[in-house]
């Protein structure tokens, strides 16, 4: 039945209902002041008589009195709150019950992801990130790898002597291979262009591979592996120079002439020009027709020309001085220069001085034989550059120059054989030094840095003039990578230092490699006994060390065999030098070739890719 009823507050109210026994079957509440109209519906229904019907009740009598007025409404208010607190209860739980039902699904997803990157975690530190070998490749001893190189990402170039090849480093199959015909493979190192057995000429120009087989260099697709030219060289008995674009081949002609055939590997264009030895007369010897038998040439090629370093020894001279030692510094009110936190620039001669003469030595010799020397540039047009010098000379190239380094001297010439610049060394270059991977120059932007045996020196390029020195004894490497310089060092002190080029071998010493400033010489932080060269790459850094132990190296002495060579290889932080992680293997690899994170290690029977992962 319908029921209209109309509450004291004069809030009308309607509604569908199903009376039980003559009454409400549920409380009702005004929807205007919330006070309880049950008893009003059941007014309704007991006197109802039709099926629609209104009751009207009249309003109370307003009290006399305000004060009974509030405690009456404060009554029903009172009522009407105690029967609604267990409906709000459970509207409340219901919502509850809802709001957590709600959660559920993304707090289940959240905790499932937070799971999964906790062991993502874990497996990247532990296995993900640590190097592994995806690429192994094998060959005979009777059959080894002359060259390894990686081409880019994910190519290995591999050269042998019956064919050159290119691999996929992530999957090891062959991309393509170019075989050799039968008269174009190296039987030996006298019928080949390998300037060393394991170091055969190879070059990448543009997209283009060139290869020295027997008698020819061979220009081949670095893409595709298809034979694209080839130039013949000289012969016999060709002595041939491999530049960074260009190879010239020498051949001995007439006596006291060559003929120079240089080969321009962005063309292929072959050009042939002759050279004269010079006699090299010298002041206060006796010259005589024959002096030109005595001559000493060097050629270099370089891009477009070749230069050619004449040397003939006037008088051999070597002189006894007293050498730095290992005494302690005396003492002295003022702070040595080397010592302090800050060393300017201005200073860093006065403290390689003090730190090579840090106390009096025994005797040490000195080479100061004289020499005459010309520098020549063949297939420009430039003119000679001649003068008598103090020590062996040497030509070094680096930066668009070339380097004369002779004794403690160093000159420096432009492209036309023009002397630009000489400045002095604190030493001379250490002989062990050659080719140019080990080269003691190395030029990055507008700065030359020369390590002789006791310092490395930063020279403004164009100028010459000393930005810093470093002193430091037993440079083996130095390679920029940013605005940092790695350096391969020793402990050695100064007493182990030779002036004739080499370092006297104690036992004692061990390898350092440090992180040095580029632009003010500050050793930033430095890594001893785990490394003695350095391999940058992007933003990964490498060092690797080969080194046999010391027992192993007594056992393989008392049986007259050779010992057991380790070869460690870690990545480490470059801001800090913490290493990341480590890797090792039997044997001293010939190559260590990184791009990103794929390192190349080969020697000549195995080669492979370690990759790892990286954010």
């Amino acid at each position: 039945m319908t029921i209209k009823i109309e509450c004291p507050c004069g809030t009308k109210v309607a509604f569908d209902v199903e009376p039980e026994d003559g009454r409400m079957p549920v409380p009702v509440a005004c929807p205007g002041c919330e006070a309880d109209v049950t008893e009003l519906a059941n007014r309704y229904i007991a006197v109802s008589e039709a099926p629609t019907r209104t009751l009207r009740v009249a309003r109370e009598a307003e009290p006399a009195a305000e004060g009974s007025s509030k405690e009456a409404a404060l009554q029903r208010f009172q009522a009407v709150a105690q029967q609604r607190a267990p409906i709000q209860e459970e509207r409340a739980t219901a919502r509850d019950v809802a709001e957590l039902q709600r959660w559920r699904g993304p707090f289940r997803l959240a905790l499932a992801a937070l799971v999964v990157l906790f062991g993502v975690w874990i497996w990247y530190s532990f296995f993900g990130s640590r190097p592994r070998a995806t690429f192994v490749l094998t060959a005979s001893k009777e059959a080894p790898f002359r060259f390894t190189q990686m081409l880019g990402k994910d190519r290995v170039f591999v050269l042998r002597d019956d064919k050159a090849a290119v691999y996929a480093a992530d999957t090891g199959n062959e991309v393509w291979s170019a075989p050799f015909a039968p008269a174009e493979r190296s039987q030996s190192r006298a019928d080949s262009l390998f300037l060393d057995v394991s170091e055969p000429i190879v070059r990448r120009i543009g997209n283009a591979l060139w290869v020295g087989a027997n008698g020819k260099l061979i220009q081949l697709d670095a893409a595709t592996g298809r034979r694209l030219s080839e130039v013949a060289l000289p012969q016999p008995n060709s002595t041939v120079e491999a530049g960074e674009t260009s190879v010239v081949a020498v051949v001995e002609t007439a006596p006291f002439q060559r003929a120079l055939t240089r080969i321009d590997l962005t063309t292929g264009k072959a050009t042939t020009e002759l050279f004269t030895i010079p006699a090299l007369p010298g002041a206060g010897v006796r010259n005589t027709p024959n002096d030109r038998a005595d001559v000493d040439n060097e050629f270099r090629p370089l891009g477009s020309q070749v230069a050619v370093l004449s040397s003939r020894l006037l008088e051999e001279r070597f002189i006894t001085r007293d050498g730095p030692s290992t005494e302690s510094r005396q003492a002295r009110e003022e702070k040595p220069l080397l010592e302090r936190e800050n060393l300017r620039a201005a200073d860093s001669t006065e403290a390689a001085v003090q730190f090579l003469n840090a106390g009096k030595g025994g005797p040490v010799e000195y080479d100061e034989s004289r020499y005459q020397v010309m520098l020549q540039r063949l297939f420009v047009g430039s003119t000679p550059w001649t003068a008598e010098v103090v020590g062996p000379p040497a030509l070094h190239s680096a930066g668009g120059f070339e380097f004369l380094s002779s004794g403690t001297d160093l000159r420096a010439f432009d492209s036309g054989n023009k002397l630009v610049w000489s400045a002095k060394l604190s030493y001379p270059l250490n002989r062990r030094f050659n080719g140019d991977e080990l080269s003691p120059f190395l030029a990055n932007g507008s700065r030359l840095y020369v390590a002789d045996l006791g310092t490395l020196t930063a020279f403004e390029l164009r100028t010459g003039k000393v930005a810093w020195r470093l002193p430091t004894v037993g440079i083996s490497q130095t390679v920029a990578a940013g605005d940092a310089l790695y350096v391969s060092t020793t402990s050695a002190g100064p007493e182990t230092i030779q002036p004739t080029g080499n370092l006297r071998d104690t036992g004692r010493t061990f390898p350092i490699l440090m992180k040095v400033e580029a632009a003010t010489g500050k050793i930033l932080w430095q890594m001893e006994r785990l490394a003695d060269r350095a391999w940058p790459s992007g933003k990964f850094l490498y060092l690797s060390r080969a080194a046999v132990a010391a027992l192993d190296e007594m056992s393989a002495a008392m049986n007259g065999t050779d010992a057991a060579v380790k070869f460690h290889l870690r990545r480490v932080e470059p801001s800090t030098g913490k290493v990341l992680w480590e890797w090792h293997q039997d044997g001293r690899p010939t190559v260590v070739d990184p791009v990103g994170n794929q390192i190349l290690v080969a020697g000549p029977t195995k080669v492979q890719v370690l990759r790892f992962l990286s954010w």
